[in-house]
């Protein structure tokens, strides 16, 4: 089954260290989150699994946290005018993985305009 998710996150000015949250539950069922993990591209279209205070081209993966149903991230940094992508992948309970998804790729576009715009990661 493949999930598809495009939500769009509110913009983030650079200066700014914010919270993003995905919400997972209406994928899960009665299933849980039991792992998260995060990716941001690099310039060069890499997907880089990052942890805490990463910086992948100029935006910076905080941390992360999760309940059951909800993954989050902590962003701060980034660069006006640069166009990121942003993965969550989750393992469930029941051994499920799941990704958000950005059209047809596993992931979430992020970009920067006047502000960092950042797409919601579901």
């Amino acid at each position: 089954m493949r999930y598809i998710m495009s939500y769009k996150w509110p913009d983030k000015d650079p200066d700014e260290t914010i919270d993003y949250n995905i919400d997972w539950s209406r994928f899960l069922g009665s299933d849980t989150i039991s792992s998260v993990s995060w990716f941001i591209d690099a310039a060069n279209g890499t997907k880089t699994a990052v942890s805490a205070t990463d910086v992948v081209n100029g935006l910076q993966f905080v941390q992360s946290s999760n309940t059951t149903t909800v993954a989050t991230t902590r962003l701060a940094q980034g660069t006006n005018n640069i166009r990121y992508r942003v993965t969550c992948q989750i393992t469930t309970a029941g051994g499920l993985t799941l990704n958000d998804l950005y059209s047809n790729q596993s992931k979430r576009e992020v970009g920067i305009h006047n502000g960092i715009q950042l797409s919601r990661a579901c």
